[in-house]
């Protein structure tokens, strides 16, 4: 239509220019008669992509915790900056801008994240042997 078209490379919608209220669009596959052979009506939203959702994981084979963010549309978006933190840097230090934890001594703390605009705010537990 005229809101937006396939990308065929990666079979994603491309917006073709800003939508300027909410509106649907139908997405439709055909065979090689030229007969429908699936639709799906998707929702296209004014609304701009907001962060709305930041997830903590900690990953145990590099050491290193990081955040994830969704938008209002449940689809991935870049995570807020902010900075990590040790809850006892007597067990652990954490690189406050890539997570990534340096053992000091065997036992459990939290990795904090604080968002530079003080918004979000996630911990996880962390226990190195």
């Amino acid at each position: 239509g005229t809101n937006v078209e396939v990308d065929r490379a990666n079979s994603k919608l491309k917006l073709i220019d800003k939508v300027g209220a909410d509106t649907t669009t139908t997405i439709k596959a055909w065979n090689n008669k030229g007969e429908v052979v699936a639709e799906k009506t998707v929702a296209l939203k004014k609304a701009t992509p907001a962060i709305t959702t930041v997830t903590m994981a900690y990953d145990k084979a590099t050491l290193t915790a990081s955040v994830t963010a969704k938008d209002q549309y449940g689809v991935a978006i870049a995570a807020p900056v902010g900075k990590y933190y040790s809850s006892d840097s007597a067990i652990f230090t954490v690189n406050e801008l890539t997570g990534v934890v340096t053992k000091v001594k065997a036992g459990t703390a939290l990795v904090r994240f604080v968002s530079a605009d003080g918004v979000w705010a996630r911990e996880i537990s962390v226990t190195l042997n």
